[in-house]
């Protein structure tokens, strides 16, 4: 009796030694499913890049570019419950607050609700610390009938700011349709 204690005592600990190992390959392994969804979404084939995405999730993977991509398919499949879910989880983010309010109000206006999206745009305008952003969400106030100048934020006399920066975005992009403006770039390099 005591060597099978024994047997099964070292068999968990083996075990829980292979498991840990494993770690680092779930991780890779959901990081891959990540990017297997995003080049999906690429591709304009959003039930695939939702497949990935959600597999990705059960594999582990929980961030705010998860969650945000999985927001953004779903509103490509026409989810909008689902992708209102998802902005709605992303939107206690500062770094991602005024992306997810200008996302939420894409979703309400497919869903008829214009004064929620008019409150989701002008609050996406009011606090983004991008000029893009604040700009497309001017324009989607002004379509739904505000006057709102379409300018980004106010620049002051005599105080003149330089901010650069380069890198790779690999999230997938929402933009409305009807969002063919200049001002909307897809690129996935960036540079400010």
């Amino acid at each position: 009796m005591r060597s099978f204690i024994h047997f099964i005592k070292y068999s968990l600990y083996g075990l829980l030694v292979l498991l840990a190992l494993q770690t680092p390959v779930w991780a890779s392994s959901a990081r891959d499913l990540f990017d297997n969804g995003v080049a999906a979404f690429r591709n304009k084939d959003y039930a695939t890049a939702l497949q990935f995405f959600e597999r990705a999730r059960f594999e582990g993977l929980d961030n705010n570019k998860l969650n945000y991509n999985l927001g953004v398919t779903y509103y490509r499949l026409e989810r909008f419950a689902d992708a209102k879910r998802a902005f709605l989880k992303i939107s206690g983010d500062p770094e991602m607050e005024a992306l997810a309010r200008y996302n939420l109000g894409l979703v309400a206006l497919k869903q008829n609700e214009t004064e929620q999206a008019a409150e989701w745009f002008n609050k996406a305008r009011e606090i983004s610390k991008s000029d893009k952003l604040a700009l497309l969400s001017a324009e989607q106030l002004r379509r739904l009938g505000y006057d709102i100048p379409l300018q980004g934020h106010e620049t002051y006399p005599g105080f003149a700011m330089l901010r650069g920066s380069l890198g790779y975005d690999d999230n997938a992009i929402l933009q409305a349709d009807i969002l063919a403006s200049s001002a909307a770039n897809k690129g996935d390099s960036f540079l400010e």
